[in-house]
């Protein structure tokens, strides 16, 4: 039986998280997709990685801090030789303010919030996007709340529209 996702690759930031950026790659790939699961924390990504191969699934792990990103782009240019091109990005990577109160965030902390939900997953898109392997590429709100750009998907055919629009 054909896989909606079957022979379509996805990079998924922030994958190596216990909750939602696990569930990404956990349902990107029951649906047929390789994954390649990004964390900043190589056990994380390596521990999904291990599950989602456990279940039947293939994926590889991809370790990295979205806001370094001359080696970051290194590593995800491998990772688009190797696969052959990346057709779902899901922009996940995030950290998390909510639980500091607004009085106690000083300017480090807002930077670095700014660093990966906003600079860090615009680059990541601006390398991907180029690479998509159609013509047409269909961009779609992030599913995060803690991401701030945009998740672009190769597949020309969306079930809904999108909630806003983006560059791609």
């Amino acid at each position: 039986m054909s896989k909606s996702l079957d022979g379509k690759t996805a990079l998924v930031t922030g994958g190596g998280g216990p909750a939602m950026g696990s569930a990404h790659c956990h349902a990107l790939a029951k649906l047929g997709a390789h994954v390649i699961v990004q964390d900043m924390r190589e056990d994380h990504a390596a521990a999904v990685v291990a599950d989602i191969h456990a279940h039947g699934g293939s994926a590889e792990p991809m370790a990295g801090d979205i806001t370094d990103l001359d080696p970051f782009l290194v590593s995800l240019n491998e990772a688009i030789s190797s696969t052959g091109g990346i057709d779902i990005l899901v922009n996940h990577a995030g950290i998390s303010g909510l639980s500091t109160p607004l009085a106690d965030i000083d300017q480090d902390f807002f930077d670095r919030m700014m660093n990966v939900h906003v600079k860090g997953s615009f680059f990541i898109a601006q390398a991907v996007v180029p690479e998509m392997k159609e013509p047409r590429a269909t961009a779609r709100s992030s599913t995060s709340p803690r991401s701030s750009v945009c998740t672009a998907v190769r597949r020309p055919r969306i079930t809904r529209p999108p909630s806003r629009r983006c560059w791609a």
